[in-house]
């Protein structure tokens, strides 16, 4: 019979009938006093001995098996077990889903992985041989995936977790929809409770079954007891699991069902940091993404008192998530969903969290909030006073948050949703700014980012033009801008000399230092090399460049013995950057020409005949200055109408400019020139770092 194995895999399977295939297989698994449907209805633990016996057989084969493979090594594929082989065989020939299939797979995961490999290393190339096939078997028909996670249950105590994750790969789980057996074996081996599959199935939930199950995952004890060993393993698998199923595919009840489980695992697992990182990424924005707006789980969920719970902070975190779904735009089922988050507790589930430390490591749900904010109008004063709480409760906060608007403002999207979400950051930084320190550097990164936009972010002059009307609206004072800029904030203090261009005196003589043009001058030369000043020395010569458009002699104003001093300045910079950045040191050396164009050569601008050179220059400087900055965003266009945009940002300005100042106060609207500022510069279609300003 052993001689046969080694051919059996040849045989036509699939001619055989389905009866005649069980009764094939009872045969050479050795099912003499039982069918194997029969034995299939029998309990795993009832199933070891015949196991172990059959294995033993095969064990005992393998003198035979080797003497064969020396004659003629394709009749076994080099496998020591080529019987297991025929088994495979026969499982992919057998009816899809059926019993009989679903026992070839159970009997051989059993093989692959609760042998102990410690025993023998012969035991090792069995186990070996089948994870392989178990491995190709589960990827050749998705619904076994359904048989695997039942195995992996009723063979815990002796599973090998490290043999068995190769299977527990989002490749083989691709296009699996967990049905609510499996939904019973997580939570047994991971929550360690039971069961689901008593209430009808995950897609059947009645409203009285999602109390119970509210109640038992998160406020009841655990209702099943491990050894810590098994424990361990449950929660290996558990956490593998959460990560590779197809959340998605699950149904609107079975999503709420996996985040009930995934809180009451916390118990378990006590690893905070994956349970976040794992609610921050893909898996987390699958699980909140309900379709329909009726989601009476999900309101019963967000309805819980977290503090009430086992776990307080792990459900205010996916109670904040549910409600922002509840709110999306795109569902439309509340008329004003920031209010609507506001009533329901936005800020108490937030200052939980602040109040127990997780603060930083839950800002990720500042972006479920904004995915909010951006289809709303003005933010509610509730939401920026979170924000301000969230702030100034831990620096982290704010290096989290820098995190965040890098990521947002950097990935590819149309015109106008870019829009839409520098709106949201605008409306939630201005309030804060210049008072708040870590505001202002939050404030100076976004402002940063916006200065070296690419000039394909080609709806970037009405954005910009929004921040220097909200900036001119706070009417800051020009001479208290060297302390911001020089706390580190240089971004910010361009911003406010830029928007408070038109408010400010004209230039008459080199003495009048309460001017924009002054400030620049003055307060880049004591930023020294630092990568803003590049930006300061931009503006100083954008505004130089317009008073000699309007026939004013700038030689009076910057007389000779500041322009040599000056140029001494500009050359040990150009020394700095020579080693550093052609680029930079090629325009710091420009500028001790003083002239128009060759300073426009070397920043892109001034060049109205010649817009290929012109978007060469501007994107080679832009490049270079993002790469000695601090890390900033870098806006990516897909594809959207740019009239769609400035439309979207247009309507959007009034609540950018109101959002600014609390108190209301108005002030004229501030052209903004330079650094990518509208105001009807004669290269208003470029965002090159050189602008010729509206006015001085």
């Amino acid at each position: 019979k052993m001689l046969c194995s080694t051919v059996l895999r040849l045989f036509p399977w699939p001619e055989l009938s389905a009866e005649e295939q069980v009764v094939c297989f009872g045969e050479m698994y050795h099912l003499y006093d039982t069918s194997p449907l029969e034995y299939a209805n029998t309990s795993e633990p009832s199933r070891r001995t015949h196991r172990t016996q059959f294995a033993n057989h095969l064990f005992a084969s393998l003198e035979l098996v080797d003497f064969v493979t020396k004659i003629d090594q394709s009749l076994t594929l080099g496998m020591r077990f080529p019987l297991l082989m025929t088994f495979a065989e026969l499982g992919t020939c057998a009816e899809e889903s059926s019993k009989f299939q679903r026992l070839i797979l159970q009997e051989m995961f059993y093989f692959a992985f609760a042998l102990d490999k410690q025993r023998h290393s012969v035991v090792g190339l069995l186990c070996e041989e089948a994870s392989r096939l178990v491995h190709a078997f589960c990827a050749s028909c998705t619904p076994l995936i359904s048989t695997c996670v039942f195995a992996i249950g009723q063979n815990m105590p002796t599973l090998d977790v490290e043999a068995v994750a190769p299977i527990l790969s989002k490749s083989v789980f691709t296009g699996w929809h967990m049905d609510s057996n499996s939904f019973d074996w997580l939570s047994y081996f991971f929550a360690n409770r039971t069961s689901i599959s008593k209430m009808g199935g995950a897609s059947q939930i009645d409203a009285r079954s999602m109390d119970a199950l509210i109640h038992s995952y998160l406020v009841a004890p655990a209702s099943v007891s491990f050894g810590e060993a098994v424990s361990n393993k449950g929660v290996a698998v558990g956490r593998k699991l959460f990560e590779v199923v197809p959340w998605e595919l699950a149904g609107d009840n079975g999503r709420v069902l996996a985040l009930l489980i995934l809180v009451a695992s916390c118990e378990f697992v006590r690893d905070d940091a994956w349970f976040l990182s794992l609610l921050a990424g893909d898996v987390g924005r699958q699980l909140v993404a309900f379709r329909g707006p009726e989601q009476c789980f999900v309101e019963k969920l967000i309805a819980v008192n977290a503090s009430h719970t086992r776990f307080p902070n792990h459900v205010a975190v996916v109670q904040m998530m549910l409600a922002c779904q509840l709110a999306a735009p795109a569902l439309k089922r509340e008329d004003d969903p920031l209010g609507w988050l506001v009533r329901w507790g936005l800020a108490p589930r937030m200052q939980l969290l602040l109040a127990n430390g997780w603060g930083g490591d839950v800002s990720f749900l500042w972006e479920h909030i904004m995915r909010v904010l951006t289809g709303a109008g003005r933010i509610p004063a509730e939401i920026c006073h979170l924000l301000r709480d969230y702030v100034s409760a831990s620096p982290l906060h704010t290096e989290m948050l820098q995190l965040l608007m890098r990521e947002t403002l950097s990935r590819p999207m149309s015109a106008q949703e870019h829009v839409s979400w520098h709106v949201v950051w605008q409306q939630l930084l201005l309030p804060h700014v210049p008072a708040q320190d870590a505001f202002c550097a939050l404030f100076d990164r976004y402002m940063l980012g916006l200065y070296c936009a690419e000039p394909s972010f080609a709806h970037h002059s009405p954005v910009m033009q929004q921040v220097l009307d909200a900036l001119a609206q706070k009417r800051h004072p020009v001479g208290a801008t060297e302390a911001l800029a020089l706390r580190g904030h240089a971004g910010t203090a361009v911003g406010f000399l830029q928007a408070m261009q038109h408010q400010v005196p004209a230039v008459s003589s080199p003495a009048d230092t309460n001017t924009a043009l002054w400030q620049y001058k003055h307060i880049a030369t004591k930023l020294g090399h630092e990568p803003a000043a590049a930006i300061m020395w931009e503006r100083f010569f954008a505004l130089l460049c317009r008073l000699e458009e309007q026939g004013r002699d700038t030689r009076s104003i910057v007389p000779a013995a500041a322009r040599s001093s000056l140029n001494d300045h500009f050359l040990a910079l150009a020394k700095y950057y020579d080693a550093k950045s052609k680029c930079i040191y090629r325009l710091y050396y420009s500028f001790t020409t003083w002239n128009k164009d060759v300073i426009g050569a070397a920043t892109g601008a001034f060049f109205s005949e010649s817009s290929e050179e012109v978007f060469a220059s501007e994107l080679e400087l832009k490049v270079e200055l993002r790469k000695i900055l601090p890390p900033v965003y870098r806006p990516q266009v897909s594809t959207s109408s740019d009239d769609a945009s400035s439309t979207a940002s247009t309507n959007d300005g009034d609540a950018v400019a109101s959002a600014a100042n609390e108190s209301g106060a108005s002030s004229p609207h501030a052209s903004g020139g330079g650094m990518g500022g509208g105001g009807g510069s004669a290269h208003s279609s470029s965002s090159s770092l050189l602008r010729s300003s509206t006015g001085a």
